[in-house]
Protein backbone atom coordinates (compact mmCIF):
# COMPACT_ATOMS: atom_id res chain seq x y z
CA UNK A 1 0.00 0.00 0.00
CA UNK A 2 0.54 3.73 -0.40
CA UNK A 3 0.26 5.23 2.82
CA UNK A 4 1.03 4.27 6.43
CA UNK A 5 2.69 6.06 9.94
CA UNK A 6 1.68 9.07 11.76
CA UNK A 7 0.72 12.58 10.39
CA UNK A 8 2.36 16.10 11.76
CA UNK A 9 0.89 18.90 9.85
CA UNK A 10 3.83 21.25 8.11
CA UNK A 11 4.09 24.26 9.73
CA UNK A 12 2.23 27.66 7.56
CA UNK A 13 3.94 30.39 6.51
CA UNK A 14 1.36 33.41 6.88
CA UNK A 15 3.61 36.60 5.89
CA UNK A 16 2.49 38.66 2.88
CA UNK A 17 4.50 38.97 -0.21
CA UNK A 18 3.52 41.78 -2.85
CA UNK A 19 0.14 40.83 -2.13
CA UNK A 20 -0.03 37.13 -1.84
CA UNK A 21 0.43 34.74 1.20
CA UNK A 22 3.40 32.83 1.42
CA UNK A 23 2.97 29.07 0.40
CA UNK A 24 3.28 26.59 3.07
CA UNK A 25 6.74 25.76 2.60
CA UNK A 26 7.57 22.01 1.13
CA UNK A 27 10.58 20.21 3.59
CA UNK A 28 14.09 20.91 2.14
CA UNK A 29 15.02 17.21 2.84
CA UNK A 30 13.32 13.90 3.29
CA UNK A 31 13.30 10.41 2.43
CA UNK A 32 10.28 9.17 1.09
CA UNK A 33 6.58 10.33 0.27
CA UNK A 34 3.25 8.71 0.70
CA UNK A 35 -0.56 9.27 0.80
CA UNK A 36 -3.34 9.49 2.87
CA UNK A 37 -7.23 8.94 2.57
CA UNK A 38 -9.75 10.59 5.11
CA UNK A 39 -13.34 10.71 4.92
CA UNK A 40 -14.77 12.98 7.66
CA UNK A 41 -17.35 12.23 9.80
CA UNK A 42 -18.41 16.08 9.94
CA UNK A 43 -21.36 16.84 9.74
CA UNK A 44 -23.23 13.78 10.19
CA UNK A 45 -23.13 11.85 13.95
CA UNK A 46 -19.61 10.39 13.65
CA UNK A 47 -17.09 12.50 15.87
CA UNK A 48 -14.18 10.95 14.46
CA UNK A 49 -12.60 10.66 10.34
CA UNK A 50 -12.36 7.38 8.91
CA UNK A 51 -8.74 6.68 7.55
CA UNK A 52 -8.66 4.47 4.03
CA UNK A 53 -5.94 2.62 2.64
CA UNK A 54 -5.56 4.33 -1.22
CA UNK A 55 -4.32 1.88 -3.85
CA UNK A 56 -4.55 4.42 -6.47
CA UNK A 57 -6.34 7.94 -6.54
CA UNK A 58 -7.06 10.33 -9.66
CA UNK A 59 -8.15 13.61 -9.87
CA UNK A 60 -9.29 16.49 -11.82
CA UNK A 61 -9.56 19.78 -9.56
CA UNK A 62 -11.12 23.25 -11.66
CA UNK A 63 -11.21 26.43 -11.70
CA UNK A 64 -14.22 26.76 -12.44
CA UNK A 65 -17.20 24.11 -11.72
CA UNK A 66 -16.41 21.19 -9.86
CA UNK A 67 -13.05 19.11 -9.22
CA UNK A 68 -13.41 15.30 -8.86
CA UNK A 69 -11.15 13.11 -6.94
CA UNK A 70 -11.58 9.19 -7.21
CA UNK A 71 -10.22 6.80 -4.85
CA UNK A 72 -9.40 3.31 -5.39
CA UNK A 73 -9.34 0.92 -1.72
CA UNK A 74 -8.65 -2.61 -1.65
CA UNK A 75 -10.60 -4.64 0.74
CA UNK A 76 -13.24 -2.04 1.00
CA UNK A 77 -15.63 -4.68 2.38
CA UNK A 78 -14.09 -4.08 6.14
CA UNK A 79 -14.67 -0.10 5.86
CA UNK A 80 -18.43 -0.45 3.61
CA UNK A 81 -20.28 -0.21 7.07
CA UNK A 82 -18.02 2.96 8.38
CA UNK A 83 -18.20 4.83 5.21
CA UNK A 84 -22.35 4.32 5.30
CA UNK A 85 -22.28 6.06 8.75
CA UNK A 86 -20.57 9.22 6.77
CA UNK A 87 -22.68 10.43 3.85
CA UNK A 88 -22.32 14.18 4.38
CA UNK A 89 -18.33 13.50 5.16
CA UNK A 90 -15.52 15.21 3.08
CA UNK A 91 -13.17 12.84 1.08
CA UNK A 92 -9.60 14.01 1.68
CA UNK A 93 -6.33 12.86 -0.28
CA UNK A 94 -3.35 14.39 1.41
CA UNK A 95 0.28 13.78 0.46
CA UNK A 96 3.03 13.41 3.35
CA UNK A 97 6.62 13.79 3.29
CA UNK A 98 8.81 11.82 5.63
CA UNK A 99 11.63 13.30 7.09
CA UNK A 100 14.90 11.97 8.24
CA UNK A 101 13.87 12.51 11.74
CA UNK A 102 10.93 10.50 11.32
CA UNK A 103 8.51 13.50 11.47
CA UNK A 104 6.17 14.39 8.49
CA UNK A 105 4.97 16.95 6.28
CA UNK A 106 1.51 17.01 4.76
CA UNK A 107 -0.14 18.72 2.57
CA UNK A 108 -4.16 18.53 1.38
CA UNK A 109 -3.91 18.03 -2.22
CA UNK A 110 -7.94 17.76 -2.52
CA UNK A 111 -11.51 17.91 -0.66
CA UNK A 112 -14.04 17.52 -2.26
CA UNK A 113 -17.93 16.31 -0.94
CA UNK A 114 -18.33 12.33 -0.56
CA UNK A 115 -20.32 11.52 -3.73
CA UNK A 116 -20.55 7.56 -4.03
CA UNK A 117 -19.05 4.24 -3.45
CA UNK A 118 -19.09 1.56 -6.22
CA UNK A 119 -17.71 -1.93 -5.23
CA UNK A 120 -16.14 -4.78 -7.73
CA UNK A 121 -15.94 -8.21 -6.40
CA UNK A 122 -13.42 -10.72 -7.19
CA UNK A 123 -9.19 -11.89 -7.40
CA UNK A 124 -7.05 -11.76 -5.05
CA UNK A 125 -8.01 -8.27 -3.19
CA UNK A 126 -11.18 -9.87 -2.63
CA UNK A 127 -13.98 -6.61 -2.86
CA UNK A 128 -12.36 -3.03 -4.15
CA UNK A 129 -14.39 0.36 -3.97
CA UNK A 130 -13.81 3.40 -5.87
CA UNK A 131 -14.58 6.14 -3.60
CA UNK A 132 -15.77 9.53 -5.62
CA UNK A 133 -15.74 13.27 -4.22
CA UNK A 134 -17.64 16.26 -6.01
CA UNK A 135 -17.36 19.91 -4.98
CA UNK A 136 -15.71 23.06 -5.60
CA UNK A 137 -11.73 23.49 -4.84
CA UNK A 138 -10.30 26.67 -4.98
CA UNK A 139 -8.35 28.84 -3.23
CA UNK A 140 -10.06 32.13 -1.82
CA UNK A 141 -6.62 34.04 -2.97
CA UNK A 142 -4.57 33.20 -5.66
CA UNK A 143 -1.14 32.86 -5.31
CA UNK A 144 2.16 32.34 -7.25
CA UNK A 145 3.82 28.95 -7.20
CA UNK A 146 7.27 28.06 -9.07
CA UNK A 147 6.98 24.52 -10.71
CA UNK A 148 9.93 22.07 -11.22
CA UNK A 149 11.33 19.58 -13.47
CA UNK A 150 8.77 20.07 -16.22
CA UNK A 151 8.76 16.57 -17.91
CA UNK A 152 6.29 17.47 -21.09
CA UNK A 153 5.11 20.14 -22.23
CA UNK A 154 2.02 20.86 -25.04
CA UNK A 155 -0.80 23.18 -26.30
CA UNK A 156 -4.22 22.31 -27.13
CA UNK A 157 -6.82 25.14 -28.85
CA UNK A 158 -3.81 27.17 -28.28
CA UNK A 159 -3.58 26.67 -24.55
CA UNK A 160 -0.66 25.60 -22.82
CA UNK A 161 -0.06 22.20 -20.45
CA UNK A 162 2.76 21.11 -18.93
CA UNK A 163 3.41 17.62 -17.09
CA UNK A 164 5.68 18.40 -13.85
CA UNK A 165 6.78 17.09 -10.65
CA UNK A 166 3.54 17.11 -8.72
CA UNK A 167 3.80 19.50 -5.70
CA UNK A 168 0.68 19.42 -3.47
CA UNK A 169 0.25 22.87 -2.35
CA UNK A 170 -0.55 23.83 -6.35
CA UNK A 171 -4.03 24.73 -6.51
CA UNK A 172 -6.72 25.86 -9.57
CA UNK A 173 -6.16 29.97 -9.87
CA UNK A 174 -2.72 29.73 -8.91
CA UNK A 175 -0.46 31.87 -11.19
CA UNK A 176 2.46 28.88 -12.19
CA UNK A 177 6.12 29.72 -12.90
CA UNK A 178 7.36 27.36 -15.13
CA UNK A 179 10.93 27.74 -17.21
CA UNK A 180 10.76 31.97 -16.80
CA UNK A 181 6.80 31.12 -18.17
CA UNK A 182 3.94 31.96 -16.45
CA UNK A 183 0.17 30.56 -16.98
CA UNK A 184 -2.82 31.01 -14.55
CA UNK A 185 -3.73 27.41 -13.91
CA UNK A 186 -7.36 26.14 -15.41
CA UNK A 187 -7.07 22.25 -14.20
CA UNK A 188 -5.07 19.96 -12.66
CA UNK A 189 -4.94 16.11 -13.24
CA UNK A 190 -3.02 14.09 -10.65
CA UNK A 191 -2.82 10.16 -11.25
CA UNK A 192 -0.69 8.58 -8.47
CA UNK A 193 -0.61 4.39 -8.11
CA UNK A 194 2.41 2.07 -6.79
CA UNK A 195 4.05 2.69 -10.01
CA UNK A 196 3.27 6.46 -11.80
CA UNK A 197 2.99 9.29 -10.08
CA UNK A 198 1.71 12.42 -12.46
CA UNK A 199 0.55 15.85 -12.85
CA UNK A 200 -0.81 17.56 -15.52
CA UNK A 201 -1.58 21.07 -15.47
CA UNK A 202 -3.41 23.58 -18.04
CA UNK A 203 -3.76 27.05 -18.29
CA UNK A 204 -7.01 29.30 -18.51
Amino acid sequence: MLINGAMINGAALNAASGGLSILESLPVSWIATRYRCYLTGAPDDVATDLELPISSFQTRLRRSGNSVVTVVVKGVDAYVDAIAERPSGLLQVWREYVLSDGTVASFLMIEAAFDDLATYAGGRAGVTGTLTGIGPFAPEIPETLTLNNPIYYSTSGGRRRYRCELDPRLRPGYTALINGETLVVETIVHIVDVKTTIMEIAEA
